[in-house]
């Protein structure tokens, strides 16, 4: 029987992927006003990737349990207990950037 190997949390693939990447938003709020964002996939993309979310409407509870997660994975994100790793901004660019 194969085994499987579980990536270790924490742990990149390439030490390059990534890099700095905390620091892009805190540079567009520098220099944007933020009028709306809708940030996701804090686990959804670890537990469900986006090719396997399609099998949730293949099954008549699917589509609740899809949506389930979904609320849970924005009330994660929105409460600050894990970070989104997608998401989509709307953003107006400010006369001067904030200090």
């Amino acid at each position: 029987m194969d085994s499987f190997n579980r990536p270790v949390p924490g742990k990149l693939v390439s030490p390059f992927e990534a890099i700095r990447s905390a620091e892009i938003m805190p540079v567009f709020a520098r220099w944007f006003d933020i009028e709306f964002r809708n940030e996701q996939n804090s686990f959804m993309a670890l537990i469900c990737g986006t090719g396997m979310r399609a099998n949730y409407t293949e099954t008549e509870d699917g589509p609740a349990l899809f949506e389930l997660l979904m609320a849970f994975d924005a009330l994660l994100i929105e409460n600050g207990v894990l970070s989104p790793h997608t998401g989509l901004y709307l953003m107006r660019r400010r006369e001067a950037p904030e200090a």
